[in-house]
Protein backbone atom coordinates (compact mmCIF):
# COMPACT_ATOMS: atom_id res chain seq x y z
CA UNK A 1 0.00 0.00 0.00
CA UNK A 2 1.53 3.77 -1.19
CA UNK A 3 1.15 6.26 1.13
CA UNK A 4 -0.17 9.74 -0.54
CA UNK A 5 1.32 13.00 0.86
CA UNK A 6 -0.67 16.02 0.19
CA UNK A 7 -0.26 19.83 0.81
CA UNK A 8 -3.55 19.61 2.92
CA UNK A 9 -2.57 16.82 4.70
CA UNK A 10 0.62 17.51 5.56
CA UNK A 11 -0.37 21.26 6.52
CA UNK A 12 -3.71 19.69 8.57
CA UNK A 13 -1.10 17.36 10.25
CA UNK A 14 1.67 20.14 11.16
CA UNK A 15 -1.54 22.58 12.34
CA UNK A 16 -3.38 20.48 14.87
CA UNK A 17 -0.60 18.02 15.78
CA UNK A 18 2.71 19.86 16.08
CA UNK A 19 4.36 17.56 18.29
CA UNK A 20 4.75 15.26 14.68
CA UNK A 21 5.55 17.90 13.14
CA UNK A 22 9.63 16.93 12.84
CA UNK A 23 9.06 13.12 12.86
CA UNK A 24 10.51 11.42 10.31
CA UNK A 25 7.70 9.59 8.16
CA UNK A 26 8.87 8.99 4.51
CA UNK A 27 12.27 7.89 2.89
CA UNK A 28 13.10 10.24 -0.21
CA UNK A 29 16.42 9.82 -2.00
CA UNK A 30 17.48 7.61 0.91
CA UNK A 31 16.55 10.50 3.24
CA UNK A 32 14.11 10.77 6.62
CA UNK A 33 11.35 13.02 5.91
CA UNK A 34 9.17 14.76 8.19
CA UNK A 35 6.01 16.55 7.30
CA UNK A 36 7.48 19.81 7.93
CA UNK A 37 10.34 19.01 5.74
CA UNK A 38 8.18 17.69 2.91
CA UNK A 39 6.20 21.03 3.19
CA UNK A 40 9.62 23.31 3.00
CA UNK A 41 10.91 20.53 0.34
CA UNK A 42 7.61 20.61 -1.50
CA UNK A 43 7.43 17.13 -1.38
CA UNK A 44 4.18 15.37 -2.29
CA UNK A 45 2.37 12.40 -4.11
CA UNK A 46 2.56 8.57 -4.09
CA UNK A 47 5.23 6.72 -2.02
CA UNK A 48 5.71 3.14 -1.56
CA UNK A 49 5.53 1.32 2.50
CA UNK A 50 9.08 1.89 3.58
CA UNK A 51 10.93 -1.40 2.80
CA UNK A 52 12.76 -3.07 6.37
CA UNK A 53 16.01 -1.58 5.51
CA UNK A 54 13.93 2.00 5.13
CA UNK A 55 11.80 1.18 8.30
CA UNK A 56 15.05 0.73 10.44
CA UNK A 57 16.35 4.54 8.93
CA UNK A 58 13.15 5.74 9.83
CA UNK A 59 13.08 3.83 13.26
CA UNK A 60 16.91 5.43 14.04
CA UNK A 61 16.52 9.15 12.89
CA UNK A 62 13.26 8.51 15.31
CA UNK A 63 15.37 7.84 18.13
CA UNK A 64 17.73 10.58 16.75
CA UNK A 65 15.22 13.61 16.68
CA UNK A 66 14.08 12.51 20.41
CA UNK A 67 17.80 12.70 21.57
CA UNK A 68 18.01 16.67 19.74
CA UNK A 69 15.50 17.46 21.74
CA UNK A 70 15.81 19.49 25.01
CA UNK A 71 16.54 17.81 28.26
CA UNK A 72 15.99 15.65 30.63
CA UNK A 73 14.93 12.99 28.84
CA UNK A 74 12.78 10.22 30.24
CA UNK A 75 13.78 7.09 31.44
CA UNK A 76 12.01 4.00 29.60
CA UNK A 77 10.54 1.49 31.13
CA UNK A 78 9.80 -2.24 29.83
CA UNK A 79 8.26 -4.66 31.54
CA UNK A 80 10.96 -7.91 31.36
CA UNK A 81 11.59 -10.67 33.83
CA UNK A 82 15.21 -12.03 32.29
CA UNK A 83 16.98 -8.48 31.58
CA UNK A 84 17.37 -5.08 31.65
CA UNK A 85 13.96 -2.96 32.86
CA UNK A 86 14.96 1.06 32.14
CA UNK A 87 16.32 2.62 29.07
CA UNK A 88 17.86 6.03 28.27
CA UNK A 89 16.86 7.20 24.74
CA UNK A 90 20.51 6.96 23.75
CA UNK A 91 20.81 3.23 25.13
CA UNK A 92 17.34 2.53 23.05
CA UNK A 93 19.36 4.73 20.03
CA UNK A 94 22.00 1.88 20.51
CA UNK A 95 19.58 -1.26 20.23
CA UNK A 96 18.31 0.25 17.16
CA UNK A 97 21.66 1.10 15.57
CA UNK A 98 22.49 -2.59 16.33
CA UNK A 99 19.34 -4.13 15.18
CA UNK A 100 18.95 -5.89 18.53
CA UNK A 101 15.85 -7.96 19.49
CA UNK A 102 14.67 -4.85 21.47
CA UNK A 103 15.55 -2.82 18.39
CA UNK A 104 13.12 -4.89 16.59
CA UNK A 105 10.16 -4.20 18.89
CA UNK A 106 11.02 -0.33 18.84
CA UNK A 107 10.73 -0.42 14.75
CA UNK A 108 7.54 -1.78 15.34
CA UNK A 109 6.76 0.39 17.52
CA UNK A 110 7.60 2.92 15.63
CA UNK A 111 5.87 1.29 12.64
CA UNK A 112 2.25 1.63 14.41
CA UNK A 113 3.09 5.18 15.73
CA UNK A 114 4.05 6.58 11.87
CA UNK A 115 0.46 4.50 10.62
CA UNK A 116 -1.10 6.39 13.42
CA UNK A 117 0.75 9.77 12.32
CA UNK A 118 -0.15 8.94 8.21
CA UNK A 119 -4.00 8.89 9.54
CA UNK A 120 -4.08 11.93 11.05
CA UNK A 121 -3.16 13.24 7.85
CA UNK A 122 -6.50 12.42 6.38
Amino acid sequence: MAVRLSVWGLKKLVSQRPAVADVPIIIEREKPISAKDAISLRITGFFPMPTESQLWLLTEEYYKYLLSKPGPHPVIYRFCLDGKTSYTYEELLKEVENRTALGRELMMAYAKFREQILKWMR
